[in-house]
């Protein structure tokens, strides 16, 4: 057996979240012949326990061809080696349906890749597979070979590839299928303790995305597993788009003549979506109606490009909400972080103040984040939204993410309270 498999004693199945010893890991054949699963269906390749294990470890499945892939004895499906090497960071994406969540992960990831050298961590994919569609993402809006022609991502769907389906006898399950990163120190960061350490310092990032479908308030939703990630997650984001909001549209179209600020919208209650995932976490975690979250919840504001005259004393393109200290540590700045906190809350107050109560009455760890994924406005052609891959310039966001990490105590991301630079 591959000395790797005895890193973790226990590990998460990051699909259907079943607590799980390594040894009880199946493994997924790799001849084509071998194909038919009772869980997954006829193209799926064959699930095993091992009993051959060729020299470097791997099992060897029943045609003897070595399998490099493991499953998860509850539900079959696949779970990426890293979380077998690496303590895992659960995080989930929340927002209503088209509050611009996609782009936010997009741009994100896409500047956690950039900017993660300065905070001394390697960054990268973990499975290309699993992380295929945000890679896909990527490439469309930020290593477009036309940068001049508008592009655009599509939203997420209740049954797409974010999906996957198991099937239990008679009985179908949709989990979530998580994008998963792996966080490695490098050998300058403080958290460093050498090669031989550095398994016990590194750490598995996995995020979810729900269609906002997912919190419509009903009993069949409420009981899918598609969203029970929420109770178990280290931290929450929540994408809210002030342009969907009435009152919020009305303070924008002052200043902006933003083209998302037209007439034509639908009204979206946005607050519903802490409120429906309050409901299920309190369901799934046994809570009662009075208890709180006890992880952050961390609010996204979107779109800061066409609101951010609404804060005119924040410059928001011009701060960083990354400080180093004298040894040469850095991190968040939580003294930044957590006055952009008080002064967006303030005006959610005055604007939004139903997306406030539900946060507050939901969680007692609030922070309110701007951010702009694309940094410019979107434009309309033959009817079809898109964005010119030229125009993009991201504003703090990858800063829910990198904070959301800041807050787990993995110790990979520092807290800063002082600019003692």
């Amino acid at each position: 057996m591959n000395t790797t498999l005895d890193i973790q004693s226990r590990l998460t199945c990051p699909n259907c979240w079943v607590d799980l010893s390594p040894a009880d890991l199946l493994w997924v054949s790799s001849h084509p012949d071998l194909r038919g699963d009772n869980y997954l269906g006829t193209d799926a390749q064959k699930r095993f326990l091992p009993s051959r294990f060729d020299s470097d470890g791997f099992a060897l499945d029943a045609n003897g061809m070595r399998s490099q892939s493991l499953a998860c004895p509850e539900c079959h499906l696949a779970i990426p080696r890293i979380l077998v090497d690496f303590k895992p960071i659960f995080v989930s994406v929340i927002g209503a349906s088209s509050s611009g969540k996609s782009y936010f992960l997009t741009s994100a990831i896409w500047e956690l890749r950039r900017k993660c050298q300065a905070l001394r961590l390697s960054f990268a994919d973990a499975d290309p597979v699993a992380n295929q569609i945000i890679s896909e993402h990527e490439q469309k809006l930020f290593l477009s070979d036309k940068p001049s022609e508008l592009v655009a991502i599509s939203r997420t769907e209740t049954d797409g590839e974010l999906y996957q389906q198991v099937n239990y006898g008679t009985r179908q399950e949709l989990y979530a299928r998580p994008f998963v990163f792996s966080l490695k120190p490098t050998p300058d960061h403080i958290g460093y303790k050498g090669e031989k350490e550095l398994r016990l310092v590194s750490r598995a990032l996995c995020l979810y995305d729900n269609a906002g479908e997912h919190f419509r308030p009903n009993l069949e939703a409420a009981l899918s597993p598609a969203t029970d990630h929420l109770a178990l997650s280290e931290a929450l984001i929540y994408v809210f788009d002030p342009l969907q909001h009435p009152r919020f549209r009305q303070l924008c179209r002052k200043h902006s003549q933003d083209p998302q600020l037209n007439d034509d919208f639908q009204v979206v209650r946005q607050d519903e979506v802490i409120v429906e995932a309050a409901k299920r976490i309190r369901l799934k975690a046994n809570l009662a109606e009075h208890e709180q979250f006890n992880k952050p919840l961390i609010v996204a504001v979107n779109k800061l490009d066409v609101w951010q005259h609404l804060l005119p004393n924040i410059d928001f393109n011009n701060l960083h909400p990354f400080q180093a200290t004298g040894d040469g540590v850095t991190g968040i700045y939580a003294n930044m972080i957590n006055e952009a906190s008080r002064v967006l809350r303030e005006l959610l107050v005055q604007a939004a103040p139903e997306v406030v109560a539900a946060c507050d009455s939901f969680c007692n760890d609030v922070t309110y984040i701007p951010i702009s994924p694309q940094g410019c406005s979107p434009e309309v052609k033959e009817g079809n939204w898109g964005v010119r891959p030229s125009s993009l310039k991201p504003v703090w966001a990858e800063v829910p993410l990198l904070y959301a990490l800041s807050r787990t105590n993995c110790g990979l991301v520092p807290t800063i309270s002082n600019n003692s630079q």
